[in-house]
């Protein structure tokens, strides 16, 4: 699920680069190379961002109460655990 922020922002800057450079044409009210230009922006903050977000990975806390009867008093066990998923790119 991390890759397809790079899949997506590879999209943008590929379009964005192409309306920036390549496409000539005229659309009034628009400027194309100016939506070009941003979206050539945003493609990368994207890739960025989410290549960034790959790196932290992921930690989650599993917490276990046990309760159980010795010598007629109630005990409670209490577990911690630590999970962290560290996927490469």
């Amino acid at each position: 699920m991390r890759n397809t922020g790079l899949g997506f922002s590879a999209v943008l800057v590929i379009v964005g680069a192409v309306l920036a450079w390549a496409v000539t044409a005229d659309v009034e009210g628009v400027n194309i190379q100016q939506v070009g230009v941003i979206m050539l922006a945003v493609g990368i903050f994207l890739a960025v961002a989410t290549m960034g977000m790959a790196t932290l990975g992921h930690r989650t806390i599993v917490e276990r109460n046990r309760e159980s009867l010795v010598g007629g008093q109630p005990v409670v066990e209490r577990q911690r655990d630590v999970i962290t998923d560290r996927e490469p790119l």
